[in-house]
């Protein structure tokens, strides 16, 4: 993991600074201070730094002395999260999670996260996934989306911006051992030069759709076909396959023989769901005499958008639950915040 959140913790090494970084150290704790006010962010300020920043007269504007004062009275809130940020005065170190306060000089360091995926719609069920496992904790994010090979563009402008950003793809993936898609690809190659205000997460999953409970897949398939495949698979154990199955297309004909390794994860889920069918599986292809065959069913085109309308917010436990957790950790990890409630 690396440093990006929006929980900063202010280390008492803070105090140890020189003469010739206060005027930044200053600009930099106004800034902090104004996101706290503002709710985009979460800070934790030890009382006797809070007392030396009011004493040296780091803080001057009527908001930061606001939140100052707020923060020394209420002392601090520490959300569920994976890590939190300790900002240092000099030499941070990624690895143990901090920053130098220099990275704060500008406003937009304090503006909620960017957060970044390849579809409105994922970025709506990420936040949904949050909501269900912290109900109550306040989240804001500034959101973006791509699609195809703009999402690879959308990144570079917010790499380019110097923001915290949270960037989540789809792997792409069809089969075990399937290489990432072009488009997970391309971002992670521009962020091979690691920064510490982004962080890329690509799916375990083939995509978005792959995380929607399965529960609610049995009951919202857009077809018999597509039932009775879930049923199939749920009878026959192979219902980890269905990370790597295509929710909203299945798997045709043509995509199957693109590969060969794809076509061997077909022919085998083939037989381990109809082990007592007499046709091999060379036979069922060559009896789907059209590209554009399904060889196995679509589910539902539209899973993600009806599953973000649903009210419903208790699912039960399956394959993928550990990943949607995981997501979930990360997303509030990055969009936690004071919240927007008055500070008087």
């Amino acid at each position: 993991m690396t440093n990006k959140i929006m929980v900063f913790e202010l280390t008492d090494e803070l105090a140890k600074y020189n003469t010739e970084q206060q005027d930044l150290l200053s600009r930099c704790l106004e800034n902090l201070l104004a996101g706290f006010y503002e709710g985009n962010l979460i800070l934790i300020i030890s009382r006797p730094l809070c007392a030396f920043f009011r004493t040296k007269k780091l803080v001057k504007s009527d908001r930061a002395l606001g939140a100052l004062h707020y923060i020394e009275e209420n002392g601090g809130y520490v959300p569920n999260v994976l890590w939190r940020i300790k900002v240092v005065l000099d030499n941070a170190d990624i690895n143990n999670h901090e920053l130098n306060y220099s990275f704060f000089s500008d406003s937009k360091s304090v503006q909620p996260t960017s957060f970044l995926c390849e579809n409105i719609d994922d970025v709506t069920f990420y936040m949904k996934l949050v909501s269900i496992y912290y109900p109550i904790s306040p989240v804001i994010a500034n959101y973006y989306h791509g699609g195809g090979g703009t999402t690879v563009d959308v990144f570079c402008y917010l790499k380019s911006r110097k923001v915290i950003c949270l960037v989540i793809l789809d792997s792409d993936v069809k089969y075990p051992g399937c290489d990432i898609g072009d488009t997970a690809r391309r971002c992670v190659n521009e962020y091979k030069k690691k920064v510490s205000y982004i962080e890329i997460k690509v799916l375990n999953v083939h995509e978005a759709e792959n995380l929607v409970p399965l529960a609610f897949m049995k009951t919202h398939t857009q077809n018999n076909c597509g039932k009775r495949f879930l049923e199939k698979m749920n009878q026959r154990g192979l219902l980890h396959l269905m990370r790597y199955y295509d929710i909203k297309k299945g798997i045709r004909k043509d995509r199957a023989l693109e590969k060969a390794l794809y076509l061997t994860f077909c022919e085998d889920l083939y037989k381990n769901l109809y082990p007592y069918r007499k046709n091999s599986f060379d036979k069922f292809l060559k009896q789907k005499r059209k590209n554009d065959d399904q060889l196995f069913p679509a589910i539902r085109e539209n899973m993600l958008e009806l599953f973000n309308k649903d009210k419903g917010g208790s699912y039960p436990t399956d394959v993928t639950e550990n990943d949607r957790k995981e997501i979930a950790d990360l997303v509030h990890t990055f969009v936690c915040c004071r919240g927007h409630d008055p500070i008087n």
